[in-house]
């Protein structure tokens, strides 16, 4: 089953760009004493979520350079 449109190269290299700056932030947060960060925050947990972000947005930038959909080695039941 073939899914029709879904983000195109450029919004999908938007968003990896997007997820990778958060991280980066994120990571800098989690790196100053606690007194200077932003309280209330759970920055350990949006780092794991914009690395989740950035690994899904990589496959499918992958994905639309190759033109194929990417499979499991098993096939279906």
């Amino acid at each position: 089953m073939k899914l029709v449109g879904g983000p195109g190269f450029i919004v999908s290299i938007g968003a990896l760009l997007a997820a990778l700056g958060f991280a980066v932030f994120a990571n800098l947060q989690m790196r100053l004493p606690y007194e200077r960060r932003i309280r209330g925050v759970p920055w350990l947990g949006l780092q794991f979520i914009a690395v989740v972000i950035i690994l899904i947005m990589m496959t499918h930038i992958v994905t639309l350079l190759v033109g194929h959909d990417f499979h499991g080695g098993r096939s279906a039941y």
